[in-house]
């Protein structure tokens, strides 16, 4: 196990630095022997490194295309799970064809690369996968099947969605999961156009209106790359229209390697773009952030929006800035906290 979080480690480079309050955190940090970390590409030693034993430990459901279970980096992280496409437990690197035939490989990508995001971040994070199927193969009611089941478990308080759907379709269990308290996190998807508001047929409502209602839980994130020392939205990523402006946060989201079935890669990691990637980064800022002070979701996610850089309304709230957040749920805290 202690290899295996080593290995995880060495093969992540620096966080996004924005993620920094300033420069001289870095150099701080460099100064005193803590190195770059961790299988995500562009993540900052600060957010990556251990930052002390969890209060409380919750977990993030992980629900995708399918999950290489036996990957080294992951399967201390994963726990089971369910597919709801094939209404069974089996959420491995494969896709269900039919009952004989299992294609295995790149079809897990994408779940596979979004969960060791997490994993990552959170190394000792409890992941709970659903699989919903590969592209072409991936049904709604499949999907829902995945987002119900989770609706019944209460220690899964985060949820990552990191694909796109119809609201129309979707609206309803992500209501419920949201009522229920449980943060779900959204991938913006990757058109590089504006999400706008739009009418929800089955609600007689605006989806912002629904949204409003939600406290807050139902988070789009986009995607950002640094150049020149800058964060500012990918040029594939979607952006906040002004009236969703106050559900979307940005994240990194460029060039972030991550595990992947062998299959796919002889090292077992490999680098992707997306908001799929961004949406991971800040499931698992908010997870760190509430175990590790003992505070509710909500909670995290507020500090995440309150410290975020506002650098570009396009990214709503801004971008994460997890130092930020960490200072200011730091300086609530009534346990001591010695970092």
């Amino acid at each position: 196990m202690v290899n295996q979080t080593n290995n995880l480690k060495k093969n992540l480079n620096l966080l996004t630095l924005t993620l920094l309050s300033t420069l001289s955190i870095v150099s701080n940090v460099h100064a005193a022997g803590v190195s770059p970390m961790g299988a995500l590409g562009d993540l900052t030693a600060s957010m990556m490194e251990d930052r002390g034993p969890a209060v409380i430990k919750r977990k993030v459901a992980v629900v995708d295309n399918g999950f290489d279970v036996n990957h080294p980096e992951l399967k201390k992280n994963l726990s089971k799970g369910y597919n709801g496409r094939d209404n069974t437990n089996d959420v491995n690197a494969s896709i269900i064809m039919d009952k004989n035939h299992h294609d295995v490989g790149k079809i897990a990508n994408h779940g596979t690369h979004v969960a060791g995001i997490v994993a990552g971040i959170t190394p000792n994070v409890e992941l709970v996968p659903y699989k919903t199927g590969a592209r072409g193969h991936r049904t709604t009611a499949g999907i829902v099947a995945d987002l119900k089941e989770i609706l019944n478990k209460d220690d899964e308080t985060i949820v990552n969605l990191s694909f796109g759907f119809n609201w129309n379709d979707m609206i309803d269990p992500i209501v419920a999961l949201a009522q229920k308290g449980k943060t779900v996190v959204l991938a913006a998807g990757n058109e590089g156009e504006f999400v706008y508001d739009q009418y929800i047929s089955s609600h007689g409502k605006m989806l912002s209106q629904i949204l409003k209602g939600l406290s807050g839980r139902v988070v789009f994130v986009a995607a950002t790359e640094t150049k020149e020392g800058v964060q500012k939205l990918t040029s594939f990523s979607n952006k906040a229209s002004p009236t969703m402006s106050e559900f979307f946060i940005a994240a990194h989201g460029k060039n972030v390697n991550s595990t992947v079935p062998f299959d796919t890669d002889v090292t077992g990691k490999k680098e992707f773009s997306g908001t799929s990637m961004a949406a991971p980064v800040y499931a698992a800022a908010i997870r760190k952030l509430a175990d590790r002070f003992g505070v509710t979701e909500d909670r995290a996610r507020e500090a995440l929006f309150t410290t975020a850089k506002k650098l570009d309304p396009k990214m709503g709230q801004g971008v994460m800035d997890f130092p930020a957040a960490w200072n200011l749920l730091k300086g609530e805290a009534t346990l001591p906290v010695t970092y």
